[in-house]
C-alpha cells in the first residue's frame, strides 16, 4: 500500500520537493559547524580612511552638539547673525452668534467667543468689531470699512 490513496499530480511532486529542500537547509543552519571547520579569510581586511580632521576653535565648538545645557555664543537662545525672531501673532476673535433678543424697541443680540457671553446692544464693541444693528433674522458688525451680517440660521454652528 502506498502512502498517498492516489498518485501525486506535478506541482504536488515539486512542492514536495521544495519543502524537503527547505527543511533540509534549516537543519544545516540549525547544526554547529564541526571541529576544524573553520572558514579561512578571502583577502586582506578593508580599512576605510576616517572623516578628514578639522581643528575645532573655541570651547563651543569643541563641545557635543548634543548636550542639553549647551547654550548660544551671544546667551539669548540665537546663533551669532541670526535675525530676532518676531513675536507669535495673537490668533484672530473668532466671533459666533448665539442668540438675537428681539423685544419691542429692545433688540439684542449674544456671541461666543467674544469673551463676556452678555448680551450686547446696538452701538457696543465686539471683540474689534461694533455692533452695528439688530434685526430679528440677523444682526449687522462692522470694524472699520468692513461690514459682516450674521444672519440667526447660521447662529450657534
Amino acid at each position: 500500500m502506498s502512502l498517498f490513496a492516489r498518485p501525486m499530480q506535478p506541482s504536488e511532486r515539486r512542492s514536495a520537493i521544495v519543502l524537503l529542500a527547505a527543511g533540509g537547509f534549516a537543519l544545516l543552519a540549525a547544526m554547529e559547524p564541526f571541529e576544524g571547520a573553520a572558514i579561512p579569510p578571502t583577502g586582506p581586511a578593508l580599512h576605510l580612511p576616517g572623516p578628514p580632521v578639522q581643528p575645532l576653535a573655541g570651547a563651543y565648538a569643541a563641545g557635543s552638539p548634543f548636550d542639553p545645557a549647551r547654550r548660544a555664543v551671544d546667551g539669548i537662545g540665537r546663533l551669532p547673525g541670526e535675525p530676532e525672531a518676531a513675536p507669535p501673532a495673537a490668533p484672530p476673535l473668532v466671533l459666533v452668534l448665539s442668540g438675537i433678543l428681539v423685544e419691542g424697541d429692545r433688540r439684542k443680540a449674544m456671541f461666543s467667543g467674544a469673551g463676556s457671553g452678555a448680551w450686547q446692544e446696538a452701538g457696543s464693541a465686539v471683540g474689534d468689531w461694533t455692533l452695528e444693528a439688530v434685526e430679528p433674522r440677523a444682526v449687522h458688525l462692522r470694524r472699520g470699512d468692513e461690514v459682516m451680517v450674521m444672519r440667526s440660521d447660521e447662529a450657534l454652528r
